[in-house]
C-alpha cells in the first residue's frame, strides 16, 4: 500500500528537472474549407509556397537566429524538409512543421491536446487541474483561477511558469503560465479546447481522412472582425485526450471514435477518457488501453484530503486509484523523456504517424485516380459487343454491295444504256449512273454505320476526346458562307439542283483519303460524292465521245463512198453501198466494243470502290473501338506521387536509424 503511495508521490515530485524552451504559438497553420479533393490539393500547394515560417511571429532575435540542429537528428530533419517540398499535397504541413521544430532542440516541448465535447471547457479544465496539481503542496492560486476563469470561447494553452499568470493575449487562445511540476518535469504544454461534431468530420464532407488523425490537429476558430465568418486554424499536438462527462457526452465520444485505428502508435498518441462515477472497488486499468474512465470529483476529494493531513495518505491512495487517474497520468508521462534515446519517443511517434498519413493519402489519391479512370473507361464486355457488331455490319455491307450492284446493273435503268440505244440515251448517262449510286450503292450500310456510331458514342468512347465537336456539327456551312438550311428559304418547294464542287463543305482530293469522322464515319458518303463528281462525268463524256466518233466515221464512210461513185468511173452502186456499209458497220462495232468496255470498267470501279470504302470504314471504326475509351494516365500526377513516395521512404529510413 505504501509503495503505491510512494509511486504516486514520485509522479508529482517528478524526475530530475530538465531545462526547457517554449514553443512559439506561431506554429499555427491556417486553412479554409474547400469543396473537393482536387481544390484541396491545389490550395495546399499554394499554402505551402506562401507559408510563413513559424518564427516570423516571434521576436526579432528568434527570426534571425540560425537553427542548430543536433547532429544525430540532422539527417531526419533534412529528409522531412524534402518531404515538405515534394509531398506537400499529401502531408499535413502543420504536423510536419511541429515535427521539424521538435528536432531543432535537445529537449523539445511536447504538446498534449485536451479536447472536451461540451460547449464549454469547464469539465476539461477541472480534469486538467486534477492532472497537473501537486498534492504535496498547498493549493495554489492558479488552481482556482483555472476553474473560475471566464469562458469566452477561446481555447486555453497551459505552459509552465514560475509565476502564475497570463503570458500573452491572442485572438485564438489564452496562454496561462502555471508552476506545475508535471509541466516542468516533462517540458509539457496542454491545449484545452472544445471538440464539436463539425470539427471532428472532414470540412467538405467528402474527404477520406481518418477522424482519429483530426483529433491530433484540433481546429481553432477565429472570428472575423466584421460579420459572422470564422477562419479555421489548425493547432497540431503530439498527443491527444478526448474527455467527456455524463452519459450524453460519453455517447458522443463513442460516435466520434468510430473508425479509430487500433495500433500501438495510435494507443500512445490518442486516448479517450470518460468522466463517470467511480465504483467502490479500485479500478485496474492498463496504460495501453485506449479508453479510460475517471471520476474527477473523487480525485479532487482525494487530493484535498491529503493536503489537509498527511494522515489521510491511505485514504488518498484508495480514492486516487478508485478514480482511475493513475492510468491517465501514466499514459500522459509515457514517451515524454528521451532517456538515452536519440529523440523523444513522442517526436518519433508523431513523425511516423504523419508519414503513415501521407502514404495513406497517396494511396487514396491513387485509388481515386483508378476509380475515376475506370469510370471513364469503356468496359471490355461492351467493347467486345460493339466490335462484334462492327464485324456483323461489315459482313452485311459486303453482301449488300454485291446484291444491290447485281440488281442495279441488271435492272431496266442500266439496260437503257446498251450500245445501240446510246444515240438517243447519251444525255441520260449521268442521270442513270447517279441514280445507281444514290439508290443502290451502300445505302443501308451507311444507315447502319450511323446507328453503330451512335452506340459507340453512347458507350462513352468519346468521353475524353476533344474531337466530338466535329461529330456534333450537324449544320455544315456551304461554299457561300451560308448554312444549307439558310441558302434558299424556298428549297423545300423547289427540286434540288445538281451538286457542284462549290456547294460542298469540304474540298475533295481524289489522291487523298477523306476525313474519317464527322457526325458519323463519312467514308461512304464522301466516296459516293467523289464518284458522282469524277466517275459519272467521265462515263458521260466517254459516251458522248464514242457517239460522236461513230457518227463521224459513218458520215465519213458515206461521203467517201459517194465520192467514189462520182469520181471513179466504173464504180457500181453496189460497190459504193458496200463501202458505205463497211464503214458504218466498222463504226458500230467500234462503238459496241468500246462502250461495253467502258460500262464494265465503270461497274468494276463502283464495286471495287465499295469494297475499299467498306474496308476503310471498318478499319477506322475498329481503331476507335480499340484505342478510344481507355483509362488515361496523367504522367505529371504519376510522377508527383512517385517522387512523394520516394521522399517518404527516405524519411522512414532516416527515422529507423534513430529508433
Amino acid at each position: 500500500m505504501l509503495s503505491r503511495t510512494s509511486a504516486s508521490h514520485a509522479y508529482y515530485r517528478g524526475l530530475k528537472k530538465e531545462p526547457f524552451s517554449f514553443l512559439s504559438s506561431a506554429d499555427l497553420s491556417s486553412s479554409r474549407p474547400l469543396s473537393n479533393r482536387s481544390i484541396w490539393r491545389e490550395s495546399n500547394r499554394q499554402a505551402h509556397r506562401s507559408l510563413k515560417p513559424a518564427s516570423t511571429l516571434a521576436s526579432s532575435t528568434a527570426v534571425n537566429a540560425t537553427k542548430e540542429i543536433p547532429a544525430r537528428a540532422q539527417e531526419l530533419y533534412d529528409k522531412l524538409t524534402a518531404v515538405k517540398d515534394s509531398a506537400a499535397s499529401y502531408v499535413s504541413l502543420s504536423r510536419l512543421q511541429l515535427a521539424l521544430r521538435g528536432l531543432e532542440t535537445e529537449n523539445p516541448v511536447i504538446r498534449v491536446a485536451l479536447l472536451g465535447v461540451e460547449d464549454r471547457t469547464t469539465a476539461a479544465r477541472q480534469f486538467a487541474k486534477v492532472l497537473l496539481v501537486d498534492p504535496l503542496s498547498t493549493e495554489l492560486p492558479w488552481e482556482s483561477d483555472l476553474e473560475t476563469i471566464e469562458d469566452d470561447g477561446r481555447s486555453i494553452l497551459l505552459r509552465y511558469g514560475d509565476v502564475a499568470g497570463i503570458a500573452m493575449e491572442n485572438p485564438l487562445l489564452r496562454t496561462l503560465l502555471i508552476p506545475s511540476p508535471v509541466l516542468k518535469a516533462y517540458n509539457l504544454e496542454i491545449l484545452i479546447a472544445n471538440l464539436t461534431p463539425q470539427s471532428a468530420v472532414p470540412i467538405d464532407g467528402t474527404s477520406t481522412v481518418n477522424p482519429a488523425h483530426l483529433m491530433l490537429v484540433p481546429r481553432l476558430e477565429l472570428q472575423a472582425s466584421t460579420g459572422n465568418q470564422f477562419t479555421a486554424v489548425h493547432y497540431p499536438a503530439h498527443k491527444s485526450i478526448l474527455y467527456g462527462e455524463g452519459v450524453c457526452n460519453c455517447l458522443e465520444l463513442g460516435r466520434l471514435t468510430v473508425g479509430w485505428p487500433d495500433s500501438q502508435i495510435s494507443r500512445r498518441m490518442m486516448k479517450v477518457v470518460f468522466g463517470l462515477r467511480a465504483s467502490l472497488d479500485e479500478r485496474v486499468e492498463s496504460v495501453e488501453d485506449q479508453v479510460a474512465a475517471v471520476d474527477v470529483e473523487l480525485a479532487s476529494s482525494a487530493i484535498k484530503s491529503f493536503r489537509e493531513s498527511i494522515q489521510n495518505a491511505t485514504k488518498f491512495e484508495h480514492e486516487w486509484f478508485r478514480s482511475g487517474m493513475p492510468a491517465v497520468a501514466d499514459w500522459l508521462a509515457q514517451d515524454l523523456n528521451r532517456a538515452n534515446r536519440p529523440i523523444k519517443p513522442a517526436i518519433r511517434h508523431l513523425t511516423r504517424s504523419l508519414l503513415d498519413d501521407a502514404e495513406e493519402a497517396i494511396m487514396g489519391d491513387e485509388m481515386h485516380h483508378l476509380r475515376t479512370t475506370a469510370a471513364s473507361a469503356v468496359p471490355e464486355d461492351k467493347r467486345r459487343s460493339i466490335r462484334d457488331s462492327l464485324d456483323v455490319w461489315a459482313e452485311r455491307a459486303h453482301t449488300e454491295l454485291r446484291d444491290q450492284m447485281d440488281i442495279a446493273f441488271n435492272g431496266r435503268g442500266w439496260r437503257r444504256l446498251k450500245w445501240w440505244k446510246l444515240f438517243w440515251r447519251v444525255d441520260d448517262i449521268e442521270m442513270i449512273a447517279t441514280d445507281v449510286l444514290q439508290r443502290r450503292w451502300l445505302v443501308q450500310a451507311e444507315k447502319d454505320i450511323i446507328w453503330l456510331t451512335g452506340r459507340i458514342e453512347g458507350a462513352g468512347f468519346f468521353r475524353n476526346s476533344t474531337d466530338m465537336t466535329r461529330m456534333l456539327d450537324t449544320n455544315p456551312v456551304v461554299g457561300n458562307g451560308q448554312s444549307k438550311n439558310e441558302e434558299n428559304p424556298d428549297s423545300a418547294s423547289t427540286p434540288p439542283s445538281p451538286m457542284s464542287s462549290t456547294d460542298l463543305p469540304f474540298q475533295v482530293d481524289p489522291h487523298q483519303s477523306p476525313p474519317s469522322f464527322g457526325p458519323w464515319p463519312r467514308n461512304i458518303s464522301l466516296a459516293r460524292t467523289r464518284m458522282s463528281m469524277e466517275a459519272v462525268p467521265f462515263l458521260q463524256l466517254s459516251g458522248q465521245v464514242l457517239v460522236w466518233k461513230t457518227v463521224n466515221l459513218s458520215l465519213f464512210s458515206t461521203v467517201f463512198s459517194g465520192m467514189l461513185y462520182f469520181f471513179v468511173e466504173g464504180t457500181s452502186i453496189y460497190g459504193v453501198g458496200a463501202v458505205a456499209a463497211l464503214g458504218i458497220a466498222w463504226s458500230m462495232r467500234s462503238l459496241q466494243r468500246q462502250w461495253e468496255t467502258e460500262r464494265q470498267g465503270w461497274e468494276s470501279e463502283v464495286r471495287e470502290s465499295g469494297r475499299k470504302v467498306l474496308k476503310d470504314t471498318q478499319d477506322t471504326v475498329a481503331a476507335i473501338i480499340d484505342k478510344e475509351g481507355r483509362a488515361e494516365e496523367h504522367a505529371e500526377d504519376v510522377k508527383e506521387r512517385r517522387v512523394a513516395k520516394a521522399s517518404i521512404n527516405m524519411a522512414r529510413q532516416a527515422l529507423s536509424k534513430l529508433e
